[in-house]
C-alpha cells in the first residue's frame, strides 16, 4: 500500500509539472492573442477620436449643393444627364458655402431635416434637403475615406434630438452600417441652432398652470385632500408640458422647413418644375396636424416621468418640505431639461474589412 501511495504521488506531482511546463511554453502565444487584440482595439478607438477631432478642425474649400435638386431630377427624369440642365439647375437651384469645418457641414445637414423615426423607417419631412443630404454624404465618405486605413471599413453618425427620448430628428449617416462590436468613439457637438425658449420664457408660458398648483397647494394645506392633490398636479404638468412642446416644435419648424418659401424669390422654381408636384409645394399646409402629433409624441412619450415628478411634488408638499414657490422653480427645470436643440451626437464606428486581404 505504502508504493502505491508513494507511485500515486509521484504521477501527480509529474502530472502538475507537465501541466505547469505547457503553461509556461503556451503562454506568450495565449498572451500575445489577447494583448494583440487589446492593443488593436486601443489603436482603432484612438484612430476614431482623432479622426472626429479632425473633422472638427479640417475645412471643405468649398462645399454645394441644390435646393430640391433631386425633386428637380426626378421631374426632368432622362434629361437630368444634359449638360444644360445640370448648369440650368445649379445656377437657379445652386448653394454653396466655403470653409466651413466637415463637422459644420454634418452638424447643418442635421439641422435642417425634420424627421420622424419608427423602427428601422424614417420621415423625411423636409423635401428641400434630398440633394443637400447626398453632397453632404459624399462629402463626408470623401473625408472619412481619406483618414481612415482601407483595411477598415466606418460608419459616422450625427444625431440631433431635440426632444430627449422621442422618435423626431435630424440625422446623417455615412459609410456602411456598423457591426456588433465595432469599436466606436463618440463626442457632442454644437449644433448651428439659437433657441429663445429657456427657463425665463417658460416661466412666462405656463405661468396660468403655475398658478393653478399653486392654489391646490394651498387648498390642500386647507383640506389634505391628497387625491386631490395629485390631480391636480398632474393636470398641471401635463397641461405645462404641452404648451412647452408646442412652443418648442413651431420654433423647430420655423428655423427649419419655415424658412423656406417656395413663393419668395431666393427659391420660385421654373413653372415645369412644379408640374404635377403641388402636393408636394404644399406639405406646409399639414404642419397644424404635424405640429399636434409631434406635441402628442412628446407627452406620450414624457408619461411615466409625469407621473413620477407629480408623485415626488406631492409628496414633498405633504410632508412641507417644499412650497409653491420652489415646486413651480422644480417645474421650469424639468421643462427646460425636455428640450435640448443646441447639441448633437456624433459617433464613429470602425471595424476590420473582412473583405480586404
Amino acid at each position: 500500500m505504502d508504493d502505491l501511495g508513494y507511485s500515486t504521488m509521484m504521477d501527480a506531482i509529474m502530472f502538475l509539472s507537465m501541466v505547469s511546463v505547457c503553461a509556461l511554453i503556451l503562454s506568450p502565444a495565449i498572451f500575445s492573442d489577447r494583448r494583440e487584440m487589446s492593443t488593436s482595439e486601443a489603436s482603432l478607438r484612438k484612430l476614431a477620436s482623432s479622426t472626429l477631432l479632425s473633422m472638427e478642425s479640417a475645412r471643405a474649400d468649398y462645399f454645394e449643393h441644390r435646393i430640391m435638386g433631386d425633386l428637380a431630377d426626378e421631374i426632368a427624369g432622362i434629361g437630368a444627364d444634359s449638360y444644360l440642365y445640370r448648369e440650368m439647375t445649379s445656377t437657379l437651384l445652386g448653394r454653396g458655402s466655403r470653409h466651413k469645418t466637415v463637422m459644420e457641414i454634418a452638424a447643418e445637414n442635421a439641422a435642417c431635416q425634420f424627421k420622424i423615426r419608427a423602427g428601422e423607417r424614417t420621415l423625411r419631412l423636409n423635401p428641400f434637403t434630398g440633394d443637400y443630404d447626398r453632397a453632404a454624404v459624399e462629402m463626408l465618405e470623401s473625408f472619412i475615406s481619406g483618414c481612415v486605413d482601407s483595411r477598415f471599413s466606418y460608419q459616422f453618425t450625427l444625431t440631433w434630438s431635440p426632444f430627449p427620448g422621442v422618435p423626431f430628428e435630424g440625422s446623417v449617416t455615412a459609410g456602411e452600417t456598423a457591426p456588433n462590436g465595432a469599436v466606436s468613439a463618440g463626442t457632442y457637438v454644437t449644433m448651428p441652432y439659437a433657441t429663445n425658449i429657456n427657463k425665463e420664457s417658460i416661466k412666462t408660458l405656463i405661468a396660468p398652470e403655475l398658478d393653478d398648483i399653486e392654489n391646490s397647494i394651498e387648498a390642500y394645506k386647507e383640506h389634505e385632500d391628497d387625491d386631490r392633490l395629485r390631480n391636480d398636479i398632474r393636470r398641471g404638468l401635463e397641461k405645462s408640458l404641452e404648451k412647452t412642446a408646442d412652443a418648442a416644435v413651431n420654433e423647430v419648424w420655423q428655423n427649419t422647413i419655415g424658412r423656406i418659401n417656395v413663393n419668395n424669390s431666393r427659391f420660385r422654381l421654373p413653372d415645369a418644375f412644379l408640374t404635377n408636384n403641388t402636393e408636394e409645394m404644399n406639405f406646409t399646409a399639414h404642419f397644424p396636424e404635424i405640429k399636434d402629433a409631434l406635441c402628442s409624441m412628446v407627452v406620450m412619450q414624457n408619461s411615466l416621468r409625469l407621473d413620477s415628478l407629480s408623485e415626488e411634488l406631492a409628496m414633498d408638499i405633504e410632508s412641507g418640505s417644499i412650497d409653491g414657490k420652489n415646486a413651480g422653480e422644480r417645474i421650469v427645470s424639468w421643462l427646460s431639461s425636455m428640450y435640448e436643440p443646441a447639441r448633437a451626437r456624433a459617433c464613429l464606428y470602425i471595424w476590420v474589412d473582412s473583405h480586404v486581404a
